[in-house]
């Protein structure tokens, strides 16, 4: 994430607006990020508005499990935040 000064040029992407949420309390996670994909832009138009609302790609869970069960082996992993770890192109940043 960067901060987007008022001077820079934005019709040459688009920018998600977001917030932090502070919660003291909690051990985990005090300081979380809220991203807001359902603001309008200038053009009227959320990113929410823009996006493919494609069918479900997930199998059922019934399956999932079944086919889980079929093997010796398994092992498993949390992704959690996982998106916010991916690097981007420069180039692609502002998209």
């Amino acid at each position: 994430m960067e901060e987007v000064k008022e001077d820079t040029y934005l019709d040459a992407g688009y920018y998600l607006p977001h917030h932090g949420t502070l919660r003291p309390d909690n051990k985990t996670t005090k300081l979380r990020v809220v991203f807001n994909a359902s603001y309008k832009s200038s053009s009227g138009y959320s990113l929410n508005d823009l996006l493919y609302k494609g069918g479900v790609l997930q199998e059922d869970l019934f399956s999932i499990l079944i086919r889980f069960r079929k093997h010796i082996y398994a092992f498993t992993a949390d992704i959690k935040q996982m998106f916010r770890m991916i690097e981007l192109s420069e180039s692609q940043t502002r998209l």
